[in-house]
């Protein structure tokens, strides 16, 4: 009887012991980090809601995005087209202008002997309509037609003129006139060479304008490609961090076990609860990095800010072999967009020296005008039909030269900008060697 109490308390107190052991390992541990699951959860559910957002990009997609989205980018699309503005504005000045004017003139003069042959009224009015242009070389032409009238009182009052001497008065006369101008700069400017040299920097600067507007655009296709890679970076790293916490709690918890049963200590448990809330907080850095270069390549993608980037392509680890340093240097140097520029503003500068040495130069101007003309006293139009002594019959004509000289002296404001000018070509051959 005494043997049967004994085997029955030694069963009790096996299992007793077991139950123990069983109990103490599925407890958890004081201090133990447990990560809220459901959080995750949630997370996930949430991203299934949005699915209308997320946006799947490979990077050729991503690149052909921006060109058609970004702001930065229509912009200068739109700049790009309007950089010629100051080259055809310059165009303008060489075009050929349709001018036309008329004048009217009366006056009214005291009747005294002065005025007794040219009477005291008087009036002329003038109708003109031409055509005219300025040349690259310097040369003006215009071609102008005209018709005046005038009409004066001289000898029309009965009352202030002796009747011997009333067949003087006439009607109103008619001048009509055909007339060529020219004239043309014969020192400065060397024929149109100044001019040739101003479209020379303004074709420049619509270059360098452009190339910048390109350098915008690639330095955005630039940024795009690096968050594009910075998301795909990031995206590995929290997935590197998810599996490494994943195997941390995994090792804290067989430690956890095996300090339960006897086989570690306490110290080796806390050692990895604080390795594992390092890795913890290590992947919480990671997915806001994350968050951030997703916000940045939306941003650049013009894109709904509550989209999602999904679909990251992954990038190859194998370096290409088939490159050439020294080539793509050279290619480099020539293409750099702001050593190109660089150059071109230094043949601006050369190009802006000379047109500031022509300003300095004296000036000669040559100038003539060549009339036809025809005078009656019916109508303008009789100017124009009348062969024998109208307009066609060059027997009236009326022709002035003249010359106009000038020179600067003591000008300081022209010496000033050739001092400048000469510091731009030094100072940017500076830069060019550097």
């Amino acid at each position: 009887m005494e043997h049967k109490k004994e085997s029955t308390y030694g069963k009790f107190g096996t299992f007793f012991i077991l139950g123990i052991v069983f109990f103490t390992t599925i407890r958890p541990t004081i201090g133990e980090d447990i990560l809220p699951k459901e959080v995750i959860v949630e997370e996930g559910k949430g991203n299934l809601g949005d699915l209308k957002n997320v946006l799947r990009l490979t990077l050729k997609d991503a690149v052909n995005h921006v060109l058609e989205k970004n702001i930065t980018i229509q912009n200068a699309k739109m700049e790009y087209v309007k950089a010629d503005g100051g080259e055809l504005k310059n165009e303008s000045q060489f075009t050929w202008n349709l001018i036309g004017g008329i004048t009217i003139f009366k006056t009214t003069l005291p009747n005294n002997r002065n005025n007794i042959f040219l009477g005291t009224k008087q009036s002329q009015d003038k109708l003109s309509v031409g055509i005219e242009k300025n040349f690259k070389t310097g040369t003006y032409v215009k071609l102008e037609a005209s018709t005046t009238r005038f009409d004066s009182s001289a000898f029309e009052d009965p009352r202030t003129t002796p009747s011997s001497l009333a067949i003087l008065a006439i009607p109103p006369q008619y001048t009509s006139a055909l007339t060529i101008t020219l004239s043309q700069e014969i020192l400065k400017y060397s024929f149109g060479k100044t001019q040739k040299e101003r479209e020379a920097i303004l074709r420049q600067n619509t270059v360098i304008k452009r190339e910048e507007l390109i350098y915008i655009l690639s330095q955005l296709v630039v940024q795009t490609l690096v968050q594009y890679w910075s998301l795909n970076i990031y995206d590995s790293n929290v997935k590197t961090l998810q599996d490494l916490e994943s195997n941390t709690r995994n090792i804290r918890d067989l430690t956890t076990r095996k300090r339960n049963l006897g086989l570690s200590e306490s110290f080796e448990v806390n050692l990895w609860n604080s390795i594992l809330s390092q890795t913890a907080g290590n992947l919480e850095k990671a997915k806001v990095s994350r968050k951030e270069a997703e916000r940045n390549l939306i941003r650049i993608l013009n894109a709904d800010p509550s989209s999602k980037v999904e679909g990251v392509t992954d990038l190859q680890e194998n370096v290409p072999v088939d490159f050439n340093v020294e080539k793509d240097y050279i290619y480099a140097l020539e293409h750099r967009t702001d050593l190109k520029n660089l150059r071109k503003q230094r043949e601006i500068a050369e190009l802006n020296l000379k047109i500031k040495e022509a300003e300095d130069m004296p000036s000669l101007k040559l100038s003539g005008a060549y009339s036809t003309r025809g005078q009656n006293i019916v109508s303008p139009q009789q100017n124009v039909m009348d062969t024998n002594r109208g307009i066609a019959s060059f027997k009236y004509p009326e022709a002035y030269a003249a010359f106009q000289f000038s020179y600067p002296l003591w000008d300081k404001g022209i010496k000033a900008d050739i001092r400048n000018a000469k510091l731009d070509v030094e100072n940017l051959e500076k830069k060019k060697r550097n």
